[in-house]
């Protein structure tokens, strides 16, 4: 059992990281600000490279490839590691840098569509790829 302090502790972190991590751009049309190299934690494509998926200090974005076009942008915390599954809206997420949108041994599946955690599964270590 759980008591009540346990609770609101467990509470506020949550609310904590969803803060963090739901800081959404909702807007499509408005325009993408540069990113340095800097900001970039994590390049990669899509099993088919028809997307490109970039984790960023301050979130993540998914780009179409052809023809190129911004498909979904998230701002929070740091993000090491953003896998996309194919062309679908279900994206693997791991935090990093330095200010993680959450604990990099977790590994939290993410519905772009819906804007929502599936699930969260929790390791003893670092996710690493």
């Amino acid at each position: 059992a759980v008591d009540l302090p346990q609770k609101l502790l467990m509470a506020e972190d949550q609310k904590f990281e969803i803060e963090n991590l739901l800081e959404t751009e909702t807007e499509q049309s408005e325009e993408l600000s540069p990113i340095s190299a800097s900001e970039i934690l994590h390049l990669g494509f899509n099993q088919d490279a028809s997307c490109l998926v970039l984790g960023l200090r301050n979130g993540f974005r998914i780009y179409d490839c052809s023809p190129f076009s911004k498909r979904f942008t998230m701002k929070g915390g740091g993000l090491m590691l953003v896998e996309m599954l194919f062309c679908t809206s279900l994206v693997a997420l791991v935090g990093g840098g330095d200010q993680p949108a959450f604990s990099p041994r977790r590994l939290r599946l993410w519905d772009s569509s819906k804007r929502a955690s599936l699930c969260e599964l929790k390791f003893v270590t670092a996710v690493l790829a």
